[in-house]
């Protein structure tokens, strides 16, 4: 838990670096990382709103979609000069996540709803096709590099994450609200109410779903079973040791005693994951407790009770009310 914490930190601390950047970059005569014109630069409003309260929803959500499908780190800190892919500190893996991110903000770049809600985008069903795609590409780029997990288990969480970028995506196509931010809001709590519901699933049905959502026990070359789902209490899963060993890595202790390796192995084995058992009482109720809260969110949103009439759907956010069909912020530079 204190890792997805820091993860997010290092998150949240890049989404404003990443403003920064953008604003600082106006000494060179251009704006942003595509060396925009500066009258392109965009408002405070849309560096505020959108870049910067909608990244942390979708933060949010890739926390908790992270925990349900139980998704590897990629990367782990500090970086390591060397090649191997089956380590996520080496820099090959530091290297090859850059290029994967590199080239979905490309194409996330493909985004246009310039023709404002109640309109059809097509040009939105290239940006979901490609994305989509994309992913499985990365997928089949990935499939080799956690060795800790089964096939089944890497492709599940990449369909997953698929599934919901179709999810996320299928709103840009027909924008059916006024206001951007009420669908958005509306999206990130009906695909959290989805992630909730998922995980109490999964937890009722543990057994069922390690064998056909993550794939395991893991069947050895001879026919047998390897000791990942052994059953007995004389032995230690290598499921735990794989456990310790993350834990052990995550404290950056170069050296471990044999010692302290296996009771930090049996203690995981005799104290398992609460997320592995079924849900007590208190969580179905906290569980019912957020999906009622976001249901309500969805309720407001849907009523759209307070609207304004500035640019939310074009490449950027304006605040500004349209005039004459064009961005508010266009015109209003125009006058000036």
């Amino acid at each position: 838990q204190r890792r997805v914490r820091g993860n997010t930190k290092i998150l949240i601390i890049s989404v404003f670096i990443n403003e920064m950047i953008e604003e600082l970059w106006l000494t060179s005569g251009y704006w942003g990382f595509t060396l925009d014109p500066p009258m392109d630069m965009e408002a405070r409003y849309d560096s505020l709103i959108r870049d910067t309260v909608c990244c942390f929803l979708g933060i949010s959500l890739a926390r908790k979609f992270a925990k349900v499908f139980r998704v590897k780190p990629v990367i782990k800190a500090p970086v390591v000069f060397e090649w191997d892919l089956k380590n996520p500190h080496s820099i090959a893996r530091w290297l090859k996540l850059t290029v994967e991110g590199v080239a979905l903000w490309q194409i996330t770049l493909v985004y246009n709803a310039d023709l404002g809600p109640h309109r059809f985008n097509p040009g939105n069903i290239l940006l979901l096709i490609a994305y989509s795609t994309t992913i499985m590409v990365i997928c089949y780029w990935n499939i080799h590099d956690f060795p800790d997990c089964t096939r089944r288990h890497i492709i599940s969480w990449h369909v997953g994450w698929m599934l919901f970028s179709i999810y996320l995506f299928l709103y840009t196509i027909y924008p059916s609200f006024d206001s951007a931010m009420y669908l958005i809001f509306v999206v990130e709590c009906s695909a959290s109410v989805a992630i909730y519901w998922s995980e109490v699933y999964i937890r009722f049905n543990i057994n069922d779903v390690q064998r056909k959502l993550f794939g395991s026990p893991f069947a050895t070359k001879n026919g047998g079973y390897n000791l990942l789902e052994e059953e007995t209490r004389s032995l230690i899963p290598l499921s735990c040791y794989r456990e310790a060993l993350d834990a052990v890595d995550n404290t950056g202790a170069e050296k471990v005693s044999m010692e302290t390796l296996k009771k930090m192995a049996a203690d995981l084995h005799h104290n398992p994951d609460p997320s592995e058992l079924p849900p007590t009482k208190s969580e179905l109720l906290g569980v019912v407790m957020k999906t009622v809260i976001r249901l309500l969110l969805i309720f407001i949103c849907c009523s759209q009770p307070f609207l304004w009439d500035g640019v939310q759907y074009k490449r950027h956010w304006c605040g500004n009310p349209l005039v004459k069909g064009f961005n508010g912020c266009a015109k209003y530079h125009d006058e000036l």
